[in-house]
């Protein structure tokens, strides 16, 4: 009986010529044979995918910083300048993923990269052995301000709030990362100022001057870890309370900065996700701005 259909899709070279022969001449097996291998395929993925998850299964292990590099400043531009092309609002600065990209890989354990954790203190390292892919920081989405935010507090507002801010900044324990020059502080300064009133919706003070550039590159030169970050959000939360930023944006502007700063983070001191602070949360941890 010929082969049809589906049939026809199903390989014979796994079966001897006898058996072939056997089971294209009975019209029984030749209908249940393309069953038959379904089952055995599903068995076969079933059986690779326990054998890969047992392989792959590691316990979080401590983050090893010996020997590690940062990617080159030219080696980011070209990423981003890809990331741009893709969808040049939500990438501006490269400070999110938009919406549509749901590929984005899953977070996996971070692993040393010298693989010797979690072995006795006197095994011999494993010559050849290989130490698992890892994602180190989860860089989470970052919602850039509404048109609202700058209908509401106006340039004028939002400018006073980027000065006061490193105002304090430049008082707190990471001062050390500002200039000590007023003049060079001033114009620095300004410049963050324009660009938190363009991205805002405001004029086009900033990317016509310094260009579209990442602000996460920017950073690099400098050392910032979490505790870095979160005294830059404590600082912001204090200038938003001592100069009367519109209360009603204090929640939209801080999901914009909270998100954004984990980006600046290059130096890290614990292998733990950075904290994530929504608003009610700061208030508690940094202490709840007053209104009287």
């Amino acid at each position: 009986m010929p082969i049809s259909g589906v049939d026809r899709q199903i390989p014979f070279f796994f079966l001897s010529g006898g058996y072939a022969k056997h089971i294209q001449s009975s019209p029984v097996l030749n209908r249940l044979l393309p069953f038959a291998a379904v089952i055995v395929g599903i068995f076969a993925v079933s059986s690779a995918r326990a054998a890969i998850t047992k392989g792959l299964s590691v316990s979080p292990l401590p983050v090893c910083r010996s020997g590690a590099s940062r990617p080159a400043a030219e080696e980011s531009r070209s990423i981003f300048r890809s990331f741009t092309a893709i969808h040049p609002r939500r990438f501006n600065m490269c400070q999110g993923l938009p919406a549509s990209l749901d590929s984005v890989p899953a977070v996996v354990p971070h692993v040393c990269g010298c693989g010797g954790h979690g072995a006795a203190v006197s095994a011999k390292p494993e010559v050849g052995r290989r130490v698992p892919a890892s994602h180190e920081m989860e860089m989470p989405e970052v919602p850039f301000p509404s048109a609202r935010v700058l209908a509401v507090a106006g340039a004028g507002a939002l400018r006073e709030l980027v000065r006061h801010h490193h105002a304090l900044l430049r008082k707190s324990e990471i001062g050390h990362l500002f200039a000590a020059d007023d003049a060079t502080f001033a114009n620095l300064v300004e410049r963050i100022a324009d660009y938190v009133v363009e991205v805002s919706g405001g004029p086009a003070a900033f990317t016509p001057v310094h260009g579209n550039t990442c602000m996460r590159t920017r950073h690099f030169p400098f050392s910032i870890d979490e505790v870095a970050r979160e005294t830059w959000l404590a600082k912001l939360l204090q200038a938003m309370d001592e100069t009367g930023f519109p209360q009603e944006l204090h929640e939209e502007y801080w999901a914009w900065m909270e998100a954004f700063t984990v980006r600046m983070i290059n130096r890290r001191t614990t292998k733990a996700q950075p904290a994530h602070l929504p608003y009610a949360l700061a208030q508690v941890r940094f202490g709840a701005p007053s209104h009287s």
